[in-house]
């Protein structure tokens, strides 16, 4: 970083740090409200996060002398049209791979210049930008943009996800905040923020399961993500971490102008697979396609229907009942067109079992590595599982009747 933009950095967080003394004081500093202290905090940790982001900010407040309620609102302007870019739908949430208040209240500890050696240390350590950075080099991505339910476990969610019913996730261990917000944005202690080394120490500690929570929350968004990418060929690149703000703005309406009930389906499928265990949604296929079936695809989606009904015993057969339905579904619309969307849904949702089957095995090894039952440079902490399974009779029917189909 050069000098100049080190001296505006400096100037700007001390115009903020001087009203958040205030405020701390148990005075209300002139121009803002009560309301603003909150914004007030988070706008000082994403100008230190990522002070090169707000260069032009800083310089024209500072320049114009509009002081430092103007040049919060700048700051949180910017949060706002992230957000807004990168929202597909209206419904979706934006996830921070790396919360805006990480490390609490620890700028007014440090000085600028132990700040700035820290962040880029922390930079070069996890290939990012913070604060408001986006796209694969940032913190909000285009596959971060999730439903509320894959989010965080409460009740904040809206248009189409709020007329589906599903509510609040019971399992916050689902989400992207499966560890909660308060542990990082705990304040850091004087030990930690002691000099560069203990700064950028705290706050590695603090960034890197994070870095782990979010795919937790992709995880479980999975079925909603592959049923938008099937609604319109023009959706299949959504939700993907290489998205530009670009690529969103140009699915933005398409992706806003399905129909509610499309959108519905969509979050309807989240509920389906909770503690890594699978209840199955029949979808209703309307009379004249059932009536349209060959009498072989009936019995082969019958039999798969049942076997997903009737299974008690794993995961495991439920999702193999579920991709052995999608299989025969597939067969059946080559002569039913409408069918192609049912059985896209069948197989999106046994493959969301299988990713949360090794999610579910994931948290148990993070949670162990938390209570220091085992190393947190174990291999299974930095990879993941692999899943084997043997074929079921049932799937082997399937393939054969599916060969024998193909050579006809």
């Amino acid at each position: 970083m050069d000098k100049e933009l080190a001296q505006l950095h400096d100037l700007a967080r001390t115009m903020l740090l001087e009203v958040q003394a205030l405020y701390e004081s148990g005075v209300i500093p002139p121009g803002f409200g009560t309301s603003d202290k909150k914004r007030l905090v988070k706008a000082i940790s994403n100008l230190d996060f990522n002070p090169e982001a707000y260069a032009n900010i800083m310089e024209n407040v500072i320049a114009g002398g509009k002081g430092p309620k103007q040049l919060m609102k700048d700051i949180r302007n910017v949060e706002t049209n992230v957000m807004k870019a990168f929202e597909l739908l209206n419904e979706d949430t934006i996830h921070h791979l790396v919360q805006q208040r990480t490390g609490g209240d620890f700028s007014k500890q440090v000085s600028g210049d132990v700040v700035r050696g820290a962040i880029k240390r922390l930079e070069d350590r996890f290939g990012l930008k913070f604060a408001q950075a986006t796209g694969p080099g940032g913190v909000v991505r285009g596959d971060t943009a999730l439903s509320n339910w894959a989010h965080k476990s409460d009740l904040t969610q809206k248009g189409a996800e709020l007329a589906s019913g599903i509510g609040k996730n019971p399992d916050p261990t689902t989400t992207a905040h499966r560890l909660g917000t308060s542990g990082y944005s705990k304040t850091l202690s004087p030990q930690e923020t002691r000099d560069e080394q203990a700064l950028f120490e705290a706050l590695e500690a603090r960034i890197a399961p994070q870095l782990e929570d979010v795919k937790v929350g992709i995880a479980t968004d999975s079925p909603r993500v592959e049923f938008m990418r099937a609604a319109d060929p023009r959706l299949a690149n959504a939700y993907k971490a290489t998205n530009t703000a670009e690529e969103i703005a140009a699915m933005q309406p398409i992706a806003r102008g399905l129909s509610e009930q499309i959108k519905i389906q969509g979050y309807q499928l989240l509920p389906n697979f909770q503690g890594g265990k699978a209840v199955l949604r029949a979808l209703p296929l309307g009379a004249t396609a059932t009536a349209a079936f060959a009498v072989s695809d009936i019995a082969q989606a019958a039999q798969g229907v049942s076997s997903v009904q009737q299974a008690t015993s794993t995961p495991e057969a439920i999702a193999g009942g579920l991709e052995a339905v999608s299989g025969a579904l597939n067969v059946a619309a080559t002569k039913v067109p409408v069918l192609a969307a049912p059985a896209a849904v069948f197989g999106v949702t046994g493959g969301a079992i299988r990713m949360r089957m090794e999610r579910d095995i994931e948290r148990e090894q993070i949670q162990q590595v938390m209570a220091g039952e085992r190393s947190e440079y174990g291999p299974a902490v930095t990879q993941t599982p692999t899943l084997t399974r043997t074929k079921s009779n049932y799937e082997r029917n399937i393939q054969s009747r599916m060969k024998a189909r193909r050579r006809r």
